[in-house]
């Protein structure tokens, strides 16, 4: 038989007195709250007393009257004042031979006196309504169509526009946009002159024409619609225009400034030459131009900038070259080839390289491709110059390859560039003499 004890239940706890301090405790809480509150109060009365200005003075005298406020006069440009405006005609005989480079567009070429900005949305918005008479002024069309020329996208448009007298100016839109610009500086434009313009839609073996107008300006605001397309013009003069050329010359000094900075390595076939600073001068100075022509001296004085800072560059080849030609050997060793430097036969400039090329590797070689070895030759005046070599060499074997590369009298070398680990260039130079 088993025995269960029996216990007496546990005697209810003693809450009174927790109860007690909780109570005490809130108390104490709140007449801190009251007294803080109070100090806080006098301390704001008595900074208050003492920061309130003295009592006035009653006095017979009128008040003196308050200065007028001066006037604000507007923040100078950051550029130079714009000098005396030019004509189209001087704007396309000042224009550099890399400027007529910057024309790519899908219809015939204009012989543009002026190049179109990069950044056509940000001038339309910064442009103003036609007024009654533009005199040697910034004119810029937006062309919309809306009749899906395209089957299965956006219309891809060519557009063109004649303002006046004043030299055709054409441009491509963005690709499926149905939209385009296209500007001109240095326009004159009086009422009663002619304006027109040719809308297109590109495609890849030819241009659909969707809108051709040709109407008289009658002064004030443009906008013209028809079936094919909406085109409405807007105007950039006086301050306005200043400013726009401001901004972008200031973009075009930075731009030149990154160039005169550049600094040729040797390591790559093309030694590190900065082509992409040097396409970003080039866009950025266009764009100042845009606005104004290539003859204005805004835009000349960049163009100077430009070539000191090629010139720069160019004086770093010799540099280059002596060091690499001080190093330079008949032979180079790669991870998974190895170039040696054969014969070399000169007629005048113009000379035949013979190279033995093994490759140790487990994939053919091919020179001439994407990712395949590259050859160049340099010597200390023209920097280096890609020779045109097209060979394969299959895996585990030697192979004679020839080219002809022009190589001027006195020292030279053959650089051999291929591709390591990383997708990086390793170039090797070989004397030639």
């Amino acid at each position: 038989m088993y025995r269960i004890n029996q216990y007496s239940p546990p005697p209810p706890p003693r809450r009174g007195w927790v109860k007690a301090a909780v109570l005490g405790a809130l108390g104490i809480f709140l007449l801190l709250v009251a007294v803080s509150s109070v100090a806080a109060a006098a301390a704001f009365r008595l900074g208050a007393r003492r920061a309130a200005p003295p009592a006035p003075v009653a006095s017979t005298s009128p008040p003196p009257l308050s200065p007028p406020a001066p006037e604000i006069e507007p923040a100078p440009l950051a550029d130079e004042p714009a000098p005396a405006l030019g004509t189209p005609e001087a704007s396309l005989r000042a224009r550099p031979s890399w400027g007529a480079r910057l024309e790519r567009h899908s219809g015939a070429a204009t012989k543009a006196y002026a190049p179109q900005s990069s950044r056509p949305l940000e001038a339309f918005l910064a442009a103003q309504p036609m007024g009654d008479a533009i005199d040697r002024g910034f004119v810029i069309c937006r062309f919309q169509s809306f009749n899906k020329a395209d089957t299965f996208a956006g219309d891809d448009l060519h557009v063109r526009a004649t303002f006046g007298a004043t030299r055709e100016v054409a441009a491509d839109g963005p690709e499926d946009g149905n939209l385009g610009f296209a500007s001109a500086p240095l326009v004159t434009l009086q009422r009663g002159d002619a304006m027109r313009f040719e809308v297109y839609d590109r495609d890849v073996f030819g241009m659909t024409l969707l809108s051709r107008p040709s109407v008289r300006w009658d002064g004030g605001p443009f906008n013209t619609v028809d079936a094919g397309a909406a085109i409405e013009c807007r105007q950039l003069d006086g301050a306005a225009l200043a400013r726009a050329v401001a901004s972008e010359g200031a973009r075009a000094d930075g731009a030149v400034a990154t160039l005169a900075h550049a600094k040729l390595d040797g390591q790559s076939p093309d030694w590190g030459y900065p082509a992409y600073e040097t396409s970003a001068a080039h866009r950025a100075i266009a764009d100042v131009a845009a606005f104004t022509g290539w003859a204005d001296a805004r835009v000349t004085r960049r163009i100077t900038a430009f070539d000191a800072a090629t010139a720069i560059v160019d004086a770093q080849r010799s540099t280059v070259f002596e060091r690499l030609h001080a190093d330079a050997r008949r032979d180079a060793t790669f991870e998974d080839m190895e170039v040696a430097l054969g014969d070399v036969t000169c007629r005048g400039d113009t000379c035949t390289v013979h190279l033995s090329v093994t490759n140790r590797s487990k994939e053919a070689l091919r020179f001439g491709g994407f990712f395949g070895p590259r050859v160049y030759v340099a010597n200390a005046g023209s920097g280096p110059v890609h020779a045109s070599v097209e060979a394969t060499v299959e895996p585990k074997t030697t192979a004679e390859i020839a080219f002809d590369a022009e190589v001027a009298h006195g020292p030279a070398i053959v650089g051999v560039c291929a591709r390591g680990r990383g997708y990086r260039d390793r170039c090797r130079p070989l004397k030639v003499r």
